[in-house]
């Protein structure tokens, strides 16, 4: 796989017209509906699972995806219109630069995910997000900081400060 660093997605108009999460929908197809389930669940498993067979988060997908944040680091998303998508931006990069976007009704507006380091979300426009309008969590890509590159750990932010 070659390394995509840099690469620019600039001024698209994205708009989702056929799948969105409807009511109708949800039953004509039966979306979020477990067909095949493990027999012991794993402890993180939503409770819905066990019990209605059912996870409310099937409408995924994103308008503008970056993924592996080892290879497009420094990927710029700006000036973009998203519509209807349920992840606006899904940015797994590190250094990338999401700015100056509209994003109007989506599950998540924006997304840093899954080791993303030094992403800039600025001066973006997120109307009626669904759950979350930006979301930023580690992931399951994360990693520790390598010995004698990267800077040591400072420890946990509180509402009080900076842990020790």
């Amino acid at each position: 796989m070659l390394a995509s660093r840099g690469v620019h997605i600039l001024r698209n108009r994205i708009i989702e017209t056929e799948h969105l999460p409807a009511r109708e929908l949800v039953e004509k197809y039966r979306l979020g509906k477990i067909l095949r389930r493990a027999e012991q669940l794993g402890e993180l498993a939503p409770c819905g699972v066990s019990r209605e067979g059912f996870v409310c988060i099937w409408h995924r997908g994103a308008g503008i995806q970056i993924g592996d944040a080892m290879r497009r680091a420094f990927a710029r998303i700006e000036g973009n219109y998203l519509e209807n998508a349920s992840q606006g931006t899904d940015v797994h990069c590190d250094f990338g630069t999401v700015s100056g976007n509209k994003i109007i009704r989506s599950y998540i507006g924006m997304k840093a995910f899954h080791g993303s380091r030094g992403v800039l979300m600025v001066n973006n426009t997120i109307h009626a997000p669904g759950k979350y309008g930006i979301l930023l969590r580690p992931g399951s890509n994360s990693h520790d900081a390598r010995p004698g590159k990267d800077p040591p750990r400072r420890g946990t932010k509180t509402s009080s400060g900076v842990s020790p």
